[in-house]
């Protein structure tokens, strides 16, 4: 669905601060797939995913979105049917909460891209209620008079009820509690498990990396190093630990467990239901 090719993208270019954030991209995200995107503060992820809806055009190379080709001179006409169909959730969206009702808030998106609002109404209220949240009061609701967290999940819905086929998702859940921090996740891989929707997680959360996504794309220094299921990325801890993030706590239990038992098991868990089928498996044979 998206291709990158040797894209490259430089900040304030013919300026005493010009900044390359990305050098020479290449690397694809296919249709139905978890994604996550990792790597130190400075990497070029935000960078890389503000050109996946042409918030940012390269300054080198080519992109293809959705068979729509974007370089450095592609117009902001060309890319409606590309920002229609990528829905962006980045840092805090609460913030860019403006309009007088949870409703006008939520059918705003839809209504200026020309979509059916019974549908996208109708798509929220279904979406908000799996948040645990009242949709049909809430609807009638300011947005600013709700909780924090409401205000999250409300910001989500209003990007969710567009039915984009890829959902960019930055840091979505800094600042929840764990409890609605798992509402959102949860949701997030409902959706691309039963709706076959491309998800691209940006996050310094390496617990969610392990329990979501089908693939991580490592990022250094403005370029794509690798790109590898999470089991495989997480069995190189040394290489983990040398991009300044920690392991996840269910792989960093079961290194724990081995070290002390004096054993490997076959496979690293990223789930605790994983660890645990695992560990009942090998106990089992050591009991017979």
């Amino acid at each position: 669905m998206i291709e990158f090719h040797d894209v490259s993208y430089t900040y304030q270019q013919r300026t005493p601060y010009e900044f390359q954030a990305l050098n020479l991209v290449t690397t694809s995200f296919e249709q139905g797939r978890y994604y996550a995107i990792i790597g130190k503060t400075g990497s070029g992820k935000s960078t890389l995913i503000q050109h996946l809806n042409g918030l940012l055009k390269p300054s080198r190379g080519k992109l293809q979105i959705l068979d729509v080709p974007v370089t450095r001179k592609t117009k902001d006409k060309a890319l409606h049917e590309v920002r229609k169909r990528i829905g962006m959730v980045f840092q805090f969206p609460e913030s860019q909460l403006f309009e007088q009702t949870v409703e006008h808030e939520i059918l705003f998106g839809p209504k200026n891209f020309g979509l059916d609002l019974t549908k996208a109404r109708q798509k929220a209220v279904t979406l908000l209620e799996k948040l645990n949240l009242d949709a049909e009061q809430m609807m009638k609701q300011s947005p600013f008079l709700l909780s924090g967290g409401q205000m999250r999940k409300v910001a989500i819905v209003a990007i969710l009820a567009m039915d984009p086929d890829i959902l960019v998702l930055d840091e979505p859940t800094a600042g929840l509690d764990p409890k609605s921090k798992r509402q959102v996740m949860h949701l997030f891989k409902e959706i691309q498990l039963k709706e076959h929707k491309t998800i691209i997680l940006v996050t310094h959360d390496m617990n969610d990396v392990a329990m979501y996504a089908d693939e991580v794309k490592v990022m250094s220094k403005g370029r794509v190093m690798n790109s590898q299921p999470p089991e495989k990325l997480f069995r190189d801890t040394e290489y983990v630990q040398s991009l300044h993030l920690e392991l996840p706590d269910i792989v960093q239990l079961q290194r724990d467990i081995e070290s002390r038992l004096y054993i490997q098991f076959n496979q690293l868990a990223m789930t605790e239901e994983q660890f645990v089928e695992m560990y009942k498996r090998w106990r089992d044979e050591h009991e017979r």
